[in-house]
């Protein structure tokens, strides 16, 4: 599990058939969501979660 900021309310369909609803701000989530949310730009990014130029996390 991770912690991550959203940015608005996200909504994830797990396996396309159970919603999830995170609300804006702190959540803890697993990586799928994570990623998805990213991937939705949903997800206020800081200096601790930046990207590197490949599109990989930093750890």
């Amino acid at each position: 599990m991770q912690k991550i900021t959203l940015k608005e309310s996200f909504r994830y369909w797990r396996n396309g058939c159970w919603p999830e609803d995170y609300p804006a701000g702190v959540v803890k989530v697993d990586a799928e969501v994570a990623a998805q949310a990213r991937a939705a730009g949903v997800v206020a990014e800081d200096a601790k979660n930046s990207k590197h130029a490949g599109g990989q996390e930093q750890k």
